[in-house]
């Protein structure tokens, strides 16, 4: 996303002014602003306005707020919120109301308004009648800001009912509406409360100082000194703002807009519709009962074209056991709840929707196939909306592998299952089953549902399984290294598990100097095999500043750094599966950083040709390659007994494999294909054995 340090701003011509101020102003102005608000910077000064008005309800701005309010929303008798700023210098000395600071010539910190609302207005602006001589900047800094900064679990913890605003009143700081990722923050509220509640503040004071110390990065901030008349209008759902101090005696005098539009600024940009369409879809959306399911999925397409996540999971919660059995809105609620961060939520949903629909027939039935029956399983893993050209569609985003490119002949019926908890196979009306296809492959991540369904497979009487459960629950990183860690010609790094969840800091630290682990280490999350949120700590301290931001997921790995770099300065990872006993190549990958993953092709490789030709050399000669290192991948294919799993390496200078990791959670993918042709061939490898090996395990028994 580009970046910028200025409003965006338009101008408007005498014309334009007189009609906004006649209450009819042009429907493309309306557009433009609607537009500014819903897109990032989410914000847009407006000048070209007389902005002499003595009375703030007959100002541009009180005109224009009302304008997009009525177009907006007219069944809406809410008015809209006038009020004027001007310096007081008694509220100075009085100190009962954070809110007072906008009356005096104290600069104001980043904040959004509203903030102690359960819904806070989401269209806000200032109109400058008087400015400041020499003071009185506006300083705007957007929500992606804080997002790119913040990791998942401190995003998580931040959408958490913890944040007393006001007495009374506990609210998150981060969530999600229509607009989507939203935000409500005013440090000096905040503050009066956690001064009394100190495991409150311990708990959260250091994220909350991690926020401010961005909101005060100012190459993050827009800003601007309006003048006579000029308009800043804001997203006060995606915008902080603060102000500079005011000179002494200042006359500075603005009027505050605020309007709440519902269904919020998504639906917006419905506003070229006619107006007359606009009243009769708000009638439809707040007043009529859908007489049939046709109509309530209509609406749910509608609010999900509209980006309207809470719209669409009201409408399935309303008529949730109307859908029918057949139906994949079950799917949909779990997966919306997903996106919103609403894990609670999300696991009933996914649960209900498993119990709704178990099974799902993924091709026609004829006799003469292999019946498989490919299991996903839903409890605890990461279920959601992914937009992809427009469209939303549900994804199951961890803790599997992928089939995408599996199972490709035209020899199988398939059948997918789709399993939470369940452990009764009898209840289910079940096709016949020739073998089971388990993609479930994260031992951390999904430990209850991999239990679960080990009983469940079991109670089937169906015998032939690919990657059976209780395996699976034996490739954990930790469990990988006691049992790998042994073998001849490897090397697996030591590996620890550290539970800090709930703990101080001070606590974790503990835990990490007991252990006396060789610095550098790696420290990583334990439920997720992507390179997201790793870091490589290369002392103590590095070690605390992780976790001063980390330590709100559960569980962390912390693993001792191999240093190897070659004298090139490059990083080597190569990768293998292994599927039915045979080992087949499908990457070897330089980089210049040590954390290496696929999309890194691009940084080094496609730009030295011989770096290409050194993995088509690996993939062509592989067995050569690893010499004795084969003896060591067949010890590791024995130990960890799966049909089907894939192993990340390097070779050291003396001939033993260095393990970067072990497991089923590997995705096989032609995503590089195109921009490295050589590799098409073993990639075609790997999904003609992985069929092979089905209709081979089916024939043989």
């Amino acid at each position: 996303m580009k970046k910028q340090n200025t409003i965006p701003e338009i101008t408007l011509s005498p014309k334009e002014v007189t009609a906004l101020l006649s209450s009819r102003p042009p429907r493309s102005l309306l557009r433009t602003v609607m537009n500014a608000l819903s897109t990032y910077p989410y914000c847009l000064k407006i000048s070209g306005l007389i902005g002499h008005f003595t009375d703030e309800y007959k100002s541009e701005i009180f005109h224009l707020l009302k304008a997009l309010k009525t177009i907006a929303d007219p069944s809406s008798s809410a008015k809209v919120s006038m009020t004027r700023v001007e310096i007081k210098p008694e509220e100075s000395r009085q100190k009962s109301s954070v809110t007072r600071y906008s009356r005096t010539d104290q600069k104001i910190s980043m904040h959004t308004d509203s903030s102690y609302d359960m819904n806070p207005h989401n269209i806000m602006g200032f109109q400058c009648i008087v400015p400041d001589p020499s003071g009185g900047v506006s300083f705007l800094m957007p929500i992606d800001h804080l997002l790119d900064n913040l990791t998942e679990p401190e995003q998580a913890l931040l959408r958490e009912d913890l944040f007393p605003f006001r007495e009374g009143t506990v609210l998150p700081i981060l969530y999600d509406d229509e607009e989507g990722p939203s935000i409500r923050y005013y440090r000096s509220q905040l503050d009066i409360a956690l001064s009394k509640e100190n495991a409150l503040q311990e708990k959260v004071g250091p994220l909350l100082d991690k926020i401010d110390g961005l909101l005060g990065q100012e190459d993050a901030h827009l800003q601007d000194a309006m003048g006579a008349g000029e308009m800043i209008l804001i997203n006060n759902h995606k915008v902080l703002h603060a102000r500079s101090a005011l000179s002494d005696k200042s006359n500075r005098l603005i009027y505050r807009g605020r309007i709440s539009i519902h269904p919020t600024l998504s639906h917006l940009r419905l506003s070229w519709w006619p107006l007359k369409m606009i009243k009769k879809l708000w009638y439809a959306i707040r007043k009529s009962i859908p007489v049939d399911m046709s109509a309530v999925d209509k609406q749910i397409k509608k609010a999900l074209r509209q980006d309207d996540l809470k719209t669409a999971a009201a409408l399935i919660e309303s008529y949730f056991d109307a859908f029918a059995s057949d139906s994949s809105r079950p799917f949909h609620l779990a997966a919306i709840y997903g996106s919103l961060g609403e894990k609670e939520k999300a696991e009933r949903a996914k649960k209900k929707a498993c119990q709704r629909r178990p099974l799902v027939a993924e091709t026609e039935m004829k006799k003469e196939r292999i019946s498989v029956m490919t299991i996903r399983g839903f409890k605890d893993g990461k279920y959601i909306y992914k937009k992809s050209a427009g469209r939303y569609s549900p994804s199951l985003m961890q803790g599997h592998f992928s089939l995408r490119n599996f199972l490709r002949s035209d020899e199988f019926n398939i059948t997918k299952l789709n399993h939470y908890d369940q452990t009764d196979w009898a209840s289910l009306a079940t096709p016949d089953v020739d073998i089971f296809v388990n993609t479930v492959a994260c031992a951390e991540r999904m430990k209850e549902g991999l239990t679960a369904l080990e009983t469940f497979v079991e109670n089937s009487g169906c015998r032939r399984i690919i990657n059976p459960p209780r395996n699976v629950l034996e490739t954990t990183r930790v469990k990988n290294y006691q049992s790998l860690g042994a073998i001849p010609g490897l090397v697996f790094p030591r590996t620890e598990l550290f539970t800090v969840e709930g703990l101080s800091l001070l606590a974790v630290m503990k835990k990490i100097d007991e252990a006396a682990l060789n610095y550098p280490i790696i420290l990583r999350p334990s439920v997720t095999h992507t390179g997201k949120f790793v870091t490589l700590a290369r002392t103590r301290e590095d070690v605390e500043s992780y976790f001063e931001s980390h330590r709100y997921w559960g569980d962390y790995y912390a693993i001792e750094y191999r240093e190897t770099v070659t004298d090139e300065g490059l990083y080597n990872k190569n990768r293998t599966f292994c599927i039915d006993g045979t080992f087949y190549p499908v990457a070897g990958l330089h980089h210049d950083q040590w954390n290496i993953h696929s999309g890194d092709r691009y940084s080094v490789m496609d730009k030295q040709k011989r770096l290409q030709e050194w993995e088509q050399n690996y993939l062509e000669n592989f067995h050569e390659f690893l010499g004795e290192g084969l003896t060591a991948l067949h010890a590791i294919r024995d130990q960890l007994k799966l049909d089907f799993f894939g192993v990340d390496f390097t070779k050291l200078p003396d001939g033993r494999l260095f393990i970067f990791e072990a497991n089923a959670s590997m995705r096989h993918n032609f995503d590089h294909a195109g921009n490295f042709p050589y590799t098409r061939p073993y990639l075609d490898k790997v999904s003609e054995a992985f069929d092979r090996m089905i209709s081979q395990r089916v024939s043989s028994q």
